[in-house]
């Protein structure tokens, strides 16, 4: 799974070049970059390029939260080799009293910050919420 992910984002990253996020949406409170649908993709691409712009700010998001890997995860299913059979999305940590079901909708803030061990970004989660409505499960590609 981690392969798929990897593989995502390298496709993801080379069909819409390097691009810089900046939050324009007012959910998420007082997050300095804030994941829209529209631009799911791209945001999570570029965040991962260039994690030396993100490390230490505050990131709001949406998707679904799952094992994958021994890891806990917020994603969504995303373009890659065959479709939409890619995962895009965070390792987030998450206090195990406040930790959704699997498989939940939920909503997230976190404060980027970069693995020691695997040398990618994860959210550190300091805000996680249930929500009643879910959203796209699976994104496309976009362009900021």
């Amino acid at each position: 799974m981690a392969r798929r992910i990897i593989v995502c984002l390298i496709a993801a990253i080379m069909a819409c070049g390097t691009m810089f996020v900046t939050a324009c949406s007012s959910s998420g409170d007082n997050a300095d970059v804030v994941i829209t649908e529209s631009k799911y993709v791209a945001y999570i691409n570029d965040i991962y390029a260039n994690p030396g712009q993100y490390v230490e700010k505050t990131i709001h998001l949406e998707g679904m939260f799952d094992m994958i890997d021994n890891n806990w995860w917020v994603y969504r299913n995303g373009p890659n080799c065959c479709g939409t059979d890619g995962t895009c999305g965070f390792i987030v940590t998450v206090d195990p009293s406040n930790r959704p079901h699997k498989n939940d909708w939920v909503s997230v803030t976190g404060v980027l910050k970069m693995s020691s061990q695997t040398k990618y970004p994860y959210l550190k989660v300091t805000d996680i919420r249930v929500m009643d409505t879910r959203g796209a499960e699976k994104v496309s590609n976009s362009v900021l």
